[in-house]
């Protein structure tokens, strides 16, 4: 006799914190629509040769399971039954000519996920980089992406210094790590900033600048952007597990210029602040980045 398992959504994981809190919002919504569990499969953790982490249980989520070894297709080992499909978000050519010259997110929106349609269990794989997945459950989202960690008390005095209606949050990602070979990512360039510093800086009287960026792009920052020596320069956190203390820092501003940077996006989109000011590229990573409604986009 077959014992009949109730129906799961599988998340595969994967990248660094900003791709992982992406893959958790659509993989959360899509569970809550169904009404089934949710699981996480953090097991390509265990093999990252580039060092990235699993960081998700440093927030207030809401998974049935976290799993450290990789979730298959197929079906589960007799006595039970479980059909599970692998699912994959669409690619980038599934974008009509007017919807990639629109500038859609990084890849189309599944149907299937929004509108929740399947019947057995499934393994989403992909980045699902776009908040028309969980833009209707933004409160859910924003209460479940709070830290459980303490802040250091120097992030804590830096969040006095953030002047609401003249303070900008300015991010920079240069990508060291993908500079070379077929993984490479598109870095912004100094006329992206001088731009967006200018188109700010005709909305905000007296802005005040706030530079986000690794050690390793501080010296490009120094010698690209003009004025950034009067700017002021947030404390840089370099361990990935420490990432959650400036995405927390982030969500205190109200106005952004943001890199091509998931985790920049995050920081933007989780801010509760009102009539936020955001500035986003819209080159991303290798195409286009994904974008959050109302943004600015140059």
């Amino acid at each position: 006799m077959f014992k009949q398992l109730e129906p799961k959504i599988y998340v595969r994981l994967t990248g660094q914190l900003g791709n992982q809190l992406f893959c958790y919002a659509c993989g959360r919504i899509l569970s809550l629509k169904l009404g089934w569990p949710l699981v996480l499969d953090k097991s390509p953790y265990s093999f990252d040769n580039m060092g990235r982490i699993f960081l998700l249980d440093q927030y207030n989520i809401n998974a049935d399971k976290i799993s450290e070894k990789p979730i298959k297709p197929g079906r589960a080992i007799w006595p039970f039954r479980e059909k599970i499909v692998r699912f994959r978000e669409p690619k980038l050519s599934d974008l009509t000519d007017e919807q990639y010259k629109e500038g859609h997110s990084l890849t189309p929106l599944s149907n299937e996920v929004l509108d929740a349609t399947f019947d057995c269990s499934v393994i989403l794989t992909g980045f699902w980089q776009s908040e028309g997945y969980f833009k209707d459950y933004e409160e859910l989202i924003k209460k479940e992406l709070t830290p459980k960690l303490s802040i250091p008390q120097k992030t804590l005095d830096e969040v006095q210094k953030i002047v609401p209606e003249r303070s900008v949050c300015l991010g920079f990602r240069r990508w060291h790590e993908f500079a070379k070979g077929k993984h490479s990512h598109h870095s912004l360039s100094e006329d992206y900033y001088t731009r967006a510093i200018e188109l700010i800086s005709q909305q905000i009287e007296n802005p005040i600048f706030h530079i986000l960026c690794t050690s390793e792009d501080k010296e490009w920052v120094e010698k690209n952007i003009p004025g950034s020596e009067n700017f002021h320069w947030v404390t840089h956190y370099p361990r990935n597990e420490e990432a959650y203390i400036n995405l927390w820092l982030m969500t205190h501003f109200k106005n952004f210029i943001i890199a091509n940077s998931t985790y920049h996006w995050w920081g933007a989109w989780l801010s509760h602040q009102e009539d936020k000011k955001i500035i986003s590229p819209k080159l991303g990573w290798t195409s286009m980045s994904p974008q959050i409604e109302g943004s600015i986009v140059i």
